[in-house]
């Protein structure tokens, strides 16, 4: 299971306390710039912090990015430290949503594919989601609708389509925006090989899903009032005897895709 390396909370007992600069503040890009250097420096170092935040601290939204960006997203170690910082009540909601949500994006982006998996990205769909009655979660059959005889069909790491309400505006029915996120989360080419030189790059085809739910993190905290839906698609598009073939033709609803090129999922 992916750990999560951050924690914000607003306890700071026990804290070591730490200064933040209003004066690295005064731009959204010194900010974020700001936020990076010091999640780094304090990641050397994994333990309890108290950020002690300027009375009106400017881009503190871009700071708290960079701050999750700073930090380490993955480990392979289970007893892997985990950093917790505090950060005043007036704060906290937006620090949490900025900087765990990118966090947890950077997570799955790093994580390897065999980790990240279809099944293993939809489980965290599922762990943000859970317990949030301000969203709503479907996945699909696939197999039993026949959507795998293309992409995914050739691994063992079966395809994956989820879709995500987030209901932030109870009163309304309308839906204010819909976002799909391709998650691919190895794409070797199929039997149209990639070379070698950028095959190993191809964990990172599902970057869109780790958006996604990266996303799904920001909104269970911020709690904006708008309703969005999600949707995700997760495939490994991988080589064995059972993988499609260029020149293949599949008939689908009285149609028919003949396969050309392998890579071009």
């Amino acid at each position: 299971m992916l750990k999560d390396l951050l924690r914000v909370t607003t306890d700071s007992s026990d804290s070591t306390p730490v200064q933040v600069s209003s004066g690295n503040l005064n731009t959204p890009e010194s900010a974020r710039a700001y936020g990076v250097r010091m999640g780094k420096k304090l990641a050397k170092k994994p333990g309890k912090y108290a950020l002690c935040m300027p009375q009106k601290p400017a881009n503190l939204h871009e700071f708290a990015i960079g701050f999750g960006q700073g930090i380490p997203a993955f480990s392979m170690k289970s007893d892997a430290a985990v950093m917790t910082v505090s950060v005043p009540d007036a704060h906290v909601d937006m620090f949490q949503a900025a900087a765990l949500g990118i966090s947890k994006a950077r997570q799955l982006v790093v994580a390897p594919a065999n980790i990240a998996t279809p099944s293993g990205i939809a489980n965290q769909i599922e762990r943000v989601v859970e317990g949030n009655s301000a969203f709503s979660m479907d996945g699909y059959h696939l197999q039993k609708n026949n959507f795998t005889q293309v992409i995914g069909r050739s691994s063992e790491n079966k395809p994956q389509l989820v879709t995500v309400l987030y209901k932030g505006d109870a009163d309304s029915d309308e839906l204010d925006l819909g976002l799909a996120f391709k998650g691919c989360t190895f794409d070797s080419g199929g039997m149209n090989m990639k070379p070698s030189a950028s095959v190993s790059k191809m964990k990172k085809d599902m970057g869109a899903a780790a958006l996604g739910v990266g996303l799904l993190k920001w909104l269970s905290i911020a709690k904006p009032k708008v309703n969005v839906v999600l949707g995700f698609s997760m495939a490994e598009n991988a080589v064995s005897s059972t993988a499609m073939r260029t020149g293949d033709i599949y008939p689908f609803k009285g149609k028919s895709v003949e396969i050309t090129n392998t890579d071009a999922e």
